[in-house]
C-alpha cells in the first residue's frame, strides 16, 4: 500500500509542472465587434509551429452565424509561448483589411490580448479577445 501512495504522489508531483505549462490560450475565443458588430470565433490549437488561430465562424451584433469567405481560415500562426500567457514572434492576418502583421498575445484569465505591428514595432494596434463557451 505505501508503493502504491507513494508512485500515486510521485505521478501527481511531476504532473504538476507539466499542467502548468500548458498553452493557456488553447481554445475558442470571441474578437472584439467591428463597426457592424461582426465578430469571429477563432479556434486557437497546437501547430507545427506552437500555436495558430482558425475564424471557426462570424456572427451579426445578435450572435446569429453570419457566414462569411473568411470562415475557415487561418488568422493566426507561429505564435510561441514565452510562458506565463504570453506568445511572440507569430503573425496575425486582418480579414477585413487583408493584410498580415507581425504578433505577440498574452492571455490574462479570460482575456487574450492580440496585438499586430507593422515598421519593425513601431506602429502596433491591440485588440481584447474574450474566451468563448
Amino acid at each position: 500500500m505505501k508503493k502504491l501512495m507513494l508512485s500515486t504522489l510521485t505521478a501527481i508531483t511531476l504532473g504538476l509542472p507539466m499542467a502548468a505549462m500548458a498553452d493557456q490560450a488553447l481554445g475558442n475565443w470571441k474578437t472584439s465587434s467591428d463597426d457592424e458588430g461582426f465578430y469571429y470565433i477563432v479556434s486557437i490549437a497546437k501547430c507545427d509551429s506552437g500555436v495558430c488561430g482558425t475564424i471557426k465562424g462570424t456572427y451579426d451584433a445578435q450572435g446569429k452565424p453570419a457566414p462569411q469567405p473568411e470562415d475557415g481560415k487561418r488568422m493566426i500562426w507561429d505564435m510561441k509561448s514565452e510562458g506565463n500567457g504570453k506568445y511572440e514572434d507569430g503573425k496575425i492576418w486582418d480579414p477585413l483589411g487583408d493584410k498580415t502583421y507581425a504578433s505577440k498575445m498574452e492571455v490574462k484569465g479570460n482575456k487574450l490580448k492580440v496585438k499586430g505591428c507593422v515598421a519593425g514595432g513601431l506602429i502596433c494596434d491591440t485588440d481584447t479577445w474574450t474566451r468563448a463557451k
